[in-house]
């Protein structure tokens, strides 16, 4: 475990349980962290993305759609997106929170370590 992954995972865990100022420290871990994401597979290797596409499709995040909310799995560690997704075969893709969060927008929620012990919904900014 990494240092970023290690500091992460301790504040989802101290968040969790209720420590005083865990999730504010998250955030501000988050913001300087690098993630890991899914990237779209496109179902023709010919397409590319045209000019009027929105950041989403331009950049390609795998999202999932959840009670008629659109959500963006992110990962503190590519072996945790390995343990969500077990197919081998797939792309990992690293990206930096802050820029993240820009290229999203704000209809697109956020889920943190999903398929581990303690993880986060971040609902759109």
């Amino acid at each position: 475990m990494n240092d970023q992954e290690n500091q992460i995972t301790t504040l989802l865990s101290e968040a969790a349980n209720g420590k005083v100022n865990a999730l504010a420290k998250l955030y501000e871990a988050l913001l300087q962290a690098k993630l890991f994401y899914q990237p779209k597979v496109k179902k023709d290797p010919k397409q590319i993305s045209s000019i009027g596409d929105s950041h989403k499709e331009k950049f390609g995040f795998e999202t999932i759609i959840q009670d008629g909310q659109e959500i963006l799995p992110i990962f503190s560690s590519e072996s945790y997106l390995r343990v969500w997704n077990d197919d081998p075969s797939i792309v990992v893709r690293e990206i930096e929170f802050d820029k993240l969060i820009w290229l999203i927008g704000n209809k697109i929620s956020l889920h943190l370590n999903p398929a581990q012990e303690i993880g986060k919904e971040i609902s759109p900014w």
